[in-house]
């Protein structure tokens, strides 16, 4: 049997800079339902900084179809362009094309929460998205399960494949199990 890797250790003062920001530029990654829309507005509040969600540049937003993907070259354009600046915050599930963002960024913020708060947090977004008071685009039963399990295969599938990708940004590399964790350390 293998040992599994623990991800529940808090972030150090080293790498955060407890009271003021010594970091501007932030990528933040986890898996559906992980809290990384919920800290990446909550750090642009106090950084001001910008925000880029990677699903805005990964899917092709004038698609008649809902899944259709962005050209690469036009994705990758745009996520070069967002890093150029001098402060920003990209947050996302994605991993396998956003090196560029890894290698700008001064703080790569990798969520782990517990399954069972992930999960709750996807079905309060299909259940508020149902009720119009979300802005989900997967409505479906379907959609729902797939999120979920593709949520859920996160930690013992992605993971390691960024922990690995990341490893040469190990020293601005940074675990959370939670997004208000993080924050009560910032003050």
């Amino acid at each position: 049997m293998t040992s599994q890797k623990s991800y529940d250790y808090p972030p150090t003062s080293k790498n955060i800079g407890r009271g003021k920001f010594r970091a501007k530029k932030f990528h933040i990654i986890g898996a559906p339902g992980s809290g990384k829309t919920y800290l990446a507005k909550k750090l642009s509040e106090i950084s001001n900084a910008p925000v880029l969600e990677l699903d805005q540049i990964h899917w092709n937003n004038d698609a008649e179809d809902y899944n259709t993907k962005a050209p690469e070259h036009e994705r990758d354009a745009k996520l070069k362009e967002f890093v150029s600046g001098e402060g920003w915050i990209v947050e996302g599930i994605y991993y396998k094309w956003t090196d560029v963002s890894f290698a700008e960024a001064d703080m790569i913020i990798i969520i782990v929460p517990s399954s069972f708060t992930r999960n709750l947090r996807i079905i309060k977004r299909y259940i508020l998205a149902k009720f119009g008071k979300g802005n989900s685009n997967e409505n479906s039963l379907k959609d729902l399960y797939t999120l979920i399990r593709w949520g859920n295969s996160y930690l013992h599938d992605k993971l390691p494949k960024i922990d690995k990708l990341t490893a040469k940004y190990e020293d601005k590399r940074v675990y959370i199990n939670s997004a208000d964790d993080f924050l009560k350390i910032l003050k």
